[in-house]
Protein backbone atom coordinates (compact mmCIF):
# COMPACT_ATOMS: atom_id res chain seq x y z
CA UNK A 1 0.00 0.00 0.00
CA UNK A 2 1.26 3.50 -0.84
CA UNK A 3 2.50 5.32 2.31
CA UNK A 4 0.00 8.20 1.91
CA UNK A 5 -2.89 5.72 1.50
CA UNK A 6 -1.74 3.87 4.62
CA UNK A 7 -1.57 7.18 6.49
CA UNK A 8 -5.08 8.10 5.34
CA UNK A 9 -6.39 4.73 6.47
CA UNK A 10 -4.67 4.99 9.85
CA UNK A 11 -5.96 8.54 10.35
CA UNK A 12 -9.52 7.91 9.26
CA UNK A 13 -11.57 9.26 12.14
CA UNK A 14 -13.15 5.87 12.88
CA UNK A 15 -9.63 4.45 13.21
CA UNK A 16 -8.37 7.18 15.55
CA UNK A 17 -11.53 7.46 17.63
CA UNK A 18 -11.19 4.12 19.39
CA UNK A 19 -8.92 2.40 21.89
CA UNK A 20 -5.37 2.53 20.54
CA UNK A 21 -2.16 0.91 21.61
CA UNK A 22 0.66 3.32 22.45
CA UNK A 23 2.43 2.22 19.25
CA UNK A 24 -0.54 3.06 16.99
CA UNK A 25 -1.07 6.32 18.89
CA UNK A 26 2.55 7.27 18.21
CA UNK A 27 2.16 6.36 14.52
CA UNK A 28 -0.90 8.62 14.22
CA UNK A 29 0.98 11.48 15.83
CA UNK A 30 4.04 11.00 13.61
CA UNK A 31 1.86 11.11 10.49
CA UNK A 32 0.18 14.34 11.57
CA UNK A 33 3.48 15.90 12.59
CA UNK A 34 4.99 14.95 9.22
CA UNK A 35 1.98 16.33 7.37
CA UNK A 36 2.20 19.64 9.22
CA UNK A 37 5.94 20.07 8.72
CA UNK A 38 5.70 18.93 5.09
CA UNK A 39 2.78 21.20 4.20
CA UNK A 40 3.10 24.48 2.37
CA UNK A 41 3.64 27.58 4.47
CA UNK A 42 0.11 28.69 3.63
CA UNK A 43 -1.44 25.46 4.98
CA UNK A 44 0.72 25.31 8.11
CA UNK A 45 0.07 29.01 8.86
CA UNK A 46 -3.65 28.46 8.37
CA UNK A 47 -3.59 25.37 10.62
CA UNK A 48 -1.74 27.29 13.34
CA UNK A 49 -4.22 30.17 13.02
CA UNK A 50 -7.19 27.79 13.42
CA UNK A 51 -5.56 26.16 16.45
CA UNK A 52 -4.88 29.55 18.04
CA UNK A 53 -8.53 30.60 17.68
CA UNK A 54 -9.73 27.26 19.08
CA UNK A 55 -7.37 27.61 22.05
CA UNK A 56 -8.50 31.19 22.78
CA UNK A 57 -12.13 30.08 22.81
CA UNK A 58 -11.38 27.11 25.06
CA UNK A 59 -9.53 29.40 27.45
CA UNK A 60 -12.58 31.67 27.60
CA UNK A 61 -14.85 28.67 28.32
CA UNK A 62 -12.54 27.06 30.87
CA UNK A 63 -13.45 29.16 33.94
CA UNK A 64 -17.14 28.48 33.35
CA UNK A 65 -16.61 24.75 32.98
CA UNK A 66 -14.33 24.70 36.01
CA UNK A 67 -17.05 26.32 38.07
CA UNK A 68 -19.60 23.82 36.75
CA UNK A 69 -17.32 20.90 37.59
CA UNK A 70 -16.63 22.22 41.09
CA UNK A 71 -20.36 22.59 41.66
CA UNK A 72 -21.36 19.20 40.29
CA UNK A 73 -18.50 16.69 40.27
CA UNK A 74 -19.19 15.13 43.67
CA UNK A 75 -22.94 14.99 42.96
CA UNK A 76 -22.63 13.27 39.59
CA UNK A 77 -24.05 9.75 39.56
CA UNK A 78 -22.74 8.85 36.10
CA UNK A 79 -19.67 10.92 35.16
CA UNK A 80 -19.41 11.35 31.41
CA UNK A 81 -15.66 10.94 31.86
CA UNK A 82 -16.34 7.28 32.58
CA UNK A 83 -18.13 6.72 29.28
CA UNK A 84 -16.19 4.24 27.18
CA UNK A 85 -16.91 6.17 23.98
CA UNK A 86 -14.82 9.25 24.82
CA UNK A 87 -11.73 9.48 22.59
CA UNK A 88 -9.45 11.94 20.88
CA UNK A 89 -10.39 12.19 17.22
CA UNK A 90 -8.27 13.10 14.22
CA UNK A 91 -9.18 16.78 14.40
CA UNK A 92 -8.14 16.85 18.06
CA UNK A 93 -4.71 15.64 16.98
CA UNK A 94 -4.55 18.13 14.11
CA UNK A 95 -5.41 20.89 16.57
CA UNK A 96 -2.83 19.83 19.15
CA UNK A 97 -0.05 19.49 16.58
CA UNK A 98 -0.98 22.83 14.97
CA UNK A 99 -0.92 24.42 18.40
CA UNK A 100 2.66 23.15 18.77
CA UNK A 101 1.99 21.98 22.29
CA UNK A 102 2.63 18.76 24.16
CA UNK A 103 0.59 15.84 22.91
CA UNK A 104 -1.10 13.57 25.46
CA UNK A 105 0.97 10.40 25.82
CA UNK A 106 -1.80 8.05 24.68
CA UNK A 107 -5.39 7.78 23.52
CA UNK A 108 -7.95 8.06 26.34
CA UNK A 109 -7.89 4.28 26.71
CA UNK A 110 -6.08 1.31 25.22
CA UNK A 111 -8.92 -1.21 25.73
CA UNK A 112 -12.66 -0.78 25.16
CA UNK A 113 -13.73 -1.22 28.77
CA UNK A 114 -10.90 0.76 30.36
CA UNK A 115 -11.69 3.98 32.18
CA UNK A 116 -10.24 7.16 30.71
CA UNK A 117 -6.53 7.21 31.48
CA UNK A 118 -6.73 10.95 32.21
CA UNK A 119 -9.54 10.75 34.77
CA UNK A 120 -8.40 11.29 38.35
CA UNK A 121 -10.34 11.46 41.59
CA UNK A 122 -11.22 15.14 41.14
CA UNK A 123 -11.68 15.14 37.37
CA UNK A 124 -9.53 15.32 34.25
CA UNK A 125 -5.79 15.79 34.67
CA UNK A 126 -5.45 17.34 31.21
CA UNK A 127 -5.78 21.09 30.81
CA UNK A 128 -8.99 21.88 28.91
CA UNK A 129 -7.01 22.95 25.83
CA UNK A 130 -5.51 19.43 25.63
CA UNK A 131 -8.71 17.42 26.09
CA UNK A 132 -10.73 15.62 23.44
CA UNK A 133 -13.24 17.98 21.84
CA UNK A 134 -16.23 16.19 23.32
CA UNK A 135 -14.83 16.90 26.79
CA UNK A 136 -14.77 20.61 26.06
CA UNK A 137 -18.36 21.16 24.97
CA UNK A 138 -20.56 18.52 26.60
CA UNK A 139 -22.96 19.83 29.25
CA UNK A 140 -24.43 17.11 31.44
CA UNK A 141 -27.68 17.81 33.31
CA UNK A 142 -25.83 19.15 36.35
CA UNK A 143 -23.65 21.42 34.18
CA UNK A 144 -26.70 22.59 32.30
CA UNK A 145 -28.30 23.65 35.59
CA UNK A 146 -25.22 25.81 36.22
CA UNK A 147 -25.33 27.16 32.68
CA UNK A 148 -28.97 28.20 33.12
CA UNK A 149 -27.89 30.37 36.07
CA UNK A 150 -25.55 32.39 33.83
CA UNK A 151 -26.50 35.86 32.63
CA UNK A 152 -28.12 35.65 29.15
CA UNK A 153 -25.19 37.62 27.68
CA UNK A 154 -22.77 34.99 29.02
CA UNK A 155 -24.98 32.20 27.67
CA UNK A 156 -24.97 33.77 24.20
CA UNK A 157 -21.20 34.23 24.29
CA UNK A 158 -20.77 30.62 25.45
CA UNK A 159 -22.84 29.35 22.51
CA UNK A 160 -21.03 31.67 20.06
CA UNK A 161 -17.65 30.43 21.21
CA UNK A 162 -18.65 26.78 20.91
CA UNK A 163 -19.86 27.48 17.37
CA UNK A 164 -16.59 29.21 16.55
CA UNK A 165 -14.61 26.24 17.88
CA UNK A 166 -16.69 23.91 15.72
CA UNK A 167 -16.16 26.12 12.65
CA UNK A 168 -12.39 26.23 13.06
CA UNK A 169 -12.19 22.50 13.78
CA UNK A 170 -13.95 21.86 10.47
CA UNK A 171 -11.62 24.26 8.71
CA UNK A 172 -8.60 22.54 10.27
CA UNK A 173 -9.89 19.14 9.24
CA UNK A 174 -10.44 20.35 5.68
CA UNK A 175 -6.85 21.57 5.53
CA UNK A 176 -5.75 17.99 6.15
CA UNK A 177 -8.39 16.37 3.98
CA UNK A 178 -9.72 18.89 1.44
CA UNK A 179 -12.08 16.31 -0.08
CA UNK A 180 -13.85 15.56 3.20
CA UNK A 181 -17.61 16.13 3.29
CA UNK A 182 -18.98 17.98 6.32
Amino acid sequence: MHPRNEANRLLADEEVRRPLSPLVWQQCNRIISSWLTGSSNKISRSARSCAKIIKENLQWLDPLFQRYVETSFNRCQDPCCQATSIFFDRTDLLYLHSLATSIPHTQTRTKSDDPCLYLAEQGCVLPRIHRPYICTWFLCDLHYECFEEEHPKTQREFVRRLAEISHYRQKLSLLYDPEAKY
